[in-house]
């Protein structure tokens, strides 16, 4: 019994681990959002980053990058910052990739 238990608590904190290593954005990537509105993103990278931009792509018509990452914030273990950008409607997939990279150890 001690042993099913160790080995359940461990793949849970396993996961726990995977999970809170995750990027995440809000709004979330399904949340429909109307076309040509300013939409402040908020976005939290697990490990700390000190160059960070955001690039537009889609298949015709991009989106709008109004602003690029402000408020940058860094703890002992993530980053977290801002980022303001509009969907054009024009019926394609548009998306908005974030870039980052830590220059002081060259990831």
């Amino acid at each position: 019994m001690y042993k099913r238990f160790l080995l359940l608590m461990t793949n849970v904190l396993f996961i726990a681990t995977i999970q809170a290593q995750t990027p995440t954005i809000s709004p979330l990537e399904t949340t429909e959002q109307c076309p040509n509105v300013n939409i402040t993103f908020t976005v939290t990278l697990p490990g700390i980053y000190s160059t960070i931009n955001v690039a537009p792509t889609a298949n015709s018509v991009p989106p709008v990058v109004v602003q690029q990452p402000t408020g940058i914030t860094n703890n002992s273990t993530i980053t977290t910052f801002n980022f303001v950008g509009k969907f054009v409607d024009y019926n394609n997939k548009q998306t908005f990739t974030v870039n980052y990279y830590n220059s002081s150890t060259n990831t």
